[in-house]
């Protein structure tokens, strides 16, 4: 009976930690898609490449 309930305890230890485990990951993922979906450096105005290309070879 001893070691059931050990074995009881180890499983239940280990579905513990998967769970914080698994809900640290979601909270990364969920920080990751909400960061890419902000858009960093839409603000400065772009210049096209092929312009400047233009400019400095004439």
């Amino acid at each position: 009976m001893k070691n059931l309930k050990g074995i009881v305890s180890i499983i239940g230890i280990i579905v513990k930690y998967g769970a914080v485990v698994t809900a640290i990951l979601k909270g990364i993922q969920v920080v990751s898609d909400e960061l890419s979906k902000l858009e960093f450096g839409k603000d400065e105005p772009q210049t096209p490449e092929k312009s400047l290309i233009t400019e400095e070879n004439a």
